[in-house]
């Protein structure tokens, strides 16, 4: 008993010691999609400045695959040494346990949660060829065209399938899901006219709405926001019920120390609270938490309660991964 004890008291000192001297080498954001989405995007411009703050660079990696949950599953199973970080959102955090029967991770229990990034309006566009010119005119041709219609995603179980999944169940239609490997890729076949619409992050629509080469239709809210002042929100156009936002949030391994999950959450807070980061992370389309959203346990409260809400929606759709 005496020796087992010994040992604890020594494991405990030696990942105290650890946690002190932490960070003494680069740290990884793994981005579970393809570069060029908006969870790419939030993750660089959030890591470049975390970087100065820690002193170690703070490195992107982008393992896209499934959704999502191949780069989740990746970090879920890295070292809790607080080097491999996951920017998770909506899809393989909550949408992935509905979706996925055989997932290889549980995200309430093998993650521990850093901070919320950013909140992600959605809005809804489709192709500049499709013979629509509001969201009420874009339902009405759903319903009359069921499954000859498409959308894409960033992948079965994405924040992009899921808000779309959600827009089908409430207006009683049925198109047909076109996975991609992230938003990046998705949105690309919406801009070559291969797909019908999307429901995608502001932050990836709002380059090509200003371009042209997109129709945005409705942001997926009861107010307008302020990147696309001139778009109505779906309540506006009939569907008070389509309101839902993404979001996007840093998560370590399940067991990383508590003082190495603080010194990344302050990292973190610094970036949120820096004014150039703030800028661009609002001109890209994001918006930022309030303050009392930006710690850790508001962070599992709100893994929890998106949960709650979205994996009966899963099921009454009956959608599976793809």
């Amino acid at each position: 008993m005496k020796s087992k004890i010994l040992v604890a008291v020594a494991f405990a000192w030696t990942a105290q010691v650890a946690s002190a001297a932490w960070p003494d080498r680069p740290i990884s954001i793994v981005v579970p999609f393809a570069a060029g989405g908006a969870t790419d995007v939030t993750a660089r411009v959030l890591g470049q400045h975390m970087a100065a703050t820690l002193g170690q660079p703070v490195v992107v990696e982008n393992q896209a695959g499934a959704g999502g949950t191949v780069g989740a599953g990746r970090v879920a199973k890295a070292n809790p040494d607080g080097y491999t970080l996951l920017m998770g959102s909506l899809g393989p955090q909550v949408a992935a346990v509905g979706l996925y029967p055989k997932l290889a991770y549980e995200p309430r229990k093998d993650f521990e949660p850093v901070i919320m990034a950013a909140l992600t309006p959605m809005v809804v566009s489709v192709r500049k060829g499709l013979p629509v010119n509001d969201f009420r005119g874009f339902v009405q041709y759903l319903r009359q065209n069921g499954s000859k219609t498409n959308f894409a995603s960033g992948g079965s179980g994405a924040q992009s399938h899921l808000l779309c999944l959600y827009l089908a169940q409430l207006t009683e239609t049925t198109p047909t899901h076109v996975p991609y490997r992230g938003s990046g890729p998705a949105m690309n076949a919406l801009l070559a006219q291969e797909v019908d619409f999307t429901c995608d992050q502001a932050i990836g629509v709002l380059p090509h709405a200003k371009s042209g080469g997109i129709k945005p239709l409705a942001v997926a809210r009861s107010t307008r926001i302020s990147v696309l002042p001139n778009l109505p929100s779906a309540a506006e156009q009939g569907l008070p019920a389509f309101d839902a936002d993404g979001w996007l949030a840093l998560f370590a391994p399940k067991n990383t120390p508590k003082a190495v999950i603080d010194k990344l959450n302050h990292a973190a807070r610094l970036a949120l609270k820096d004014e150039a980061v703030r800028k661009r992370m609002v001109d890209l389309g994001n918006e930022i938490p309030a303050d009392a959203e930006l710690t850790p346990a508001a962070l599992g409260k709100l893994v929890d309660a998106e949960t709650e809400r979205w994996l009966p929606i899963i099921k009454k759709s009956g959608a599976k991964a793809e």
